[in-house]
């Protein structure tokens, strides 16, 4: 084979392309010892390192919400379901996850037994109160142990990040607030 310009082009063409397109090594998966999914290890790889970052959690669903982040959910008892997020560095967890906007990595969580609603960047500990459920108006919330359920079903980040905060009961909204930039600014 000859090589003239065109063809020298066209090499170069192909094998800088194919470097670009030769990105990092970055998956989850879930390795389980049976069918039933009741003890599973999720396995990070990064760049051709493996690492079990989770192990023997039951039925793991794992989600990739953005390029650099995956959503994992088990199940750790009724009425209980684990939620992490999991970056190529980091990771976070929650058990009462009403909602998160991947966008500008905010997650809202509940604290049942302090009676709370958070706001918190996802992978930072600093928690923001957006509402005290031990105020008497949430005294018609049907849940007093989770009150993440009452929330998880109908609360929604909107496209321009706004939170739509909404409790229901089978349909009925009981509680319903709009909360701008929850989180505050998008810097982590």
């Amino acid at each position: 084979m000859m090589f003239n310009k065109q063809n020298m082009a066209c090499f170069f063409l192909v094998l800088f392309s194919l470097k670009s397109y030769a990105k990092e090594d970055f998956n989850l998966i879930s390795q389980c010892t049976d069918e039933y999914e009741t003890s599973c290890n999720v396995v990070l790889t990064v760049n051709g390192k493996k690492n079990i970052l989770l192990r023997h959690i039951k039925s793991p669903n794992i989600e990739k919400v953005s390029e650099d982040i995956f959503h994992v959910v088990s199940s750790c008892g009724s009425p209980c379901v684990g939620h992490y997020f999991i970056g190529k560095h980091e990771e976070d967890y929650t058990e009462e996850l009403i909602s998160f906007d991947i966008k500008s990595k905010c997650i809202i969580e509940s604290d049942s037994r302090k009676k709370k609603i958070y706001a918190k960047k996802m992978f930072t500990n600093k928690r923001k109160i957006l509402i005290d459920l031990s105020d008497k108006k949430f005294n018609i919330l049907p849940s007093k142990f989770n009150y993440y359920s009452d929330f998880s079903e109908m609360s929604k980040f909107d496209n321009a990040g706004e939170l739509n905060l909404i409790a229901n009961d089978y349909g009925e909204i009981l509680f319903k607030k709009k909360i701008q930039n929850p989180c505050g600014s998008n810097s982590k």
